[in-house]
C-alpha cells in the first residue's frame, strides 16, 4: 500500500502486488459503485487501504472525514481475482441537514442545464460564469477522480457545492450538495432539462 496525503488528515491510497497473470508487480485499479452514480475506475481512493483488512483483500468499515464533510462513508472492498482489481461499494449516508442532488449529462449540455438552475443561484448566475463552468467541464479530463469542485451561493444564503466527474466516454457526472429542502428543487430542475 502506497498513499498520498491529500488534505485534513485524509491521504489517497493505492494497493500494489503480484499478478501471476503477468508475473510482474503492478498497481490494482478500483472500481467504485456509489448510489445510482456510474461505476468508475481510479487508481486511488481516500483512507481505504490504510485500514487493516477484515481478511486478505477484503475490508467493510465505516468512517467520517470530518472537516467540512456533509457524509459518513461506509466501504465494502474486495478483490475480485477474475478481473484483477477491487470492487469497493460506497455508500455515503448524509448528516442531518445535507441533501443531494445528481445526474449524467453529455458535456455539451451543462449550458443549458445551468441556464435553467440559474434562478435558484444568487444573481442568478452570469452568462460569464455559465461560459467558465462550461469551459471547466469542457476541459476537465476524462478520471476516477472529482476535478471540479465550486462553492456556489443561493438566493436564501444556502451553502452550496457543485462536483463533476467526466467519465472515460466524455460524459460528465454532475452533483449538488445543498440542504435536502435546495436539493429536492435542484433535482427537479436536473430532470426536467434534461428529459
Amino acid at each position: 500500500m502506497l498513499f498520498e496525503y491529500q488534505a485534513c488528515g485524509i491521504a489517497s491510497t493505492g494497493i500494489f502486488g503480484y499478478t501471476p497473470y503477468t508475473d510482474r508487480v503492478k498497481q490494482f485499479q478500483v472500481e467504485t459503485r456509489e448510489g445510482q452514480h456510474r461505476p468508475y475506475l481510479s487508481m486511488w481512493v481516500p483512507y481505504v487501504f490504510g485500514r487493516e483488512p477484515i481478511r486478505p483483500g477484503y475490508w467493510n468499515f465505516t468512517w467520517e472525514a470530518g472537516h467540512g464533510e456533509g457524509f459518513v462513508n461506509h466501504e465494502e472492498i474486495a478483490f475480485d481475482s477474475t478481473r484483477q482489481l477491487f470492487v469497493r461499494q460506497l455508500n455515503r449516508i448524509p448528516y442531518a441537514g445535507v441533501g443531494e442532488a445528481s445526474c449524467e449529462l453529455e458535456t455539451k449540455k451543462v449550458t443549458a442545464l445551468l441556464i435553467s438552475l440559474r434562478s435558484l443561484f444568487e444573481a442568478g448566475l452570469s452568462d460569464s460564469e455559465i461560459e467558465q463552468l462550461q469551459r471547466l467541464v469542457d476541459d476537465q479530463e476524462p478520471s476516477g477522480n472529482v476535478v471540479l469542485s465550486l462553492p456556489l451561493h443561493t438566493k436564501s444564503d444556502v451553502d452550496l457545492y457543485m462536483y463533476s466527474r467526466k467519465y472515460s466516454d466524455g460524459t460528465l457526472g454532475l452533483w449538488v450538495e445543498t440542504t435536502p429542502e435546495m436539493a429536492t428543487r435542484i433535482q427537479a430542475k436536473m430532470d426536467e432539462a434534461l428529459r
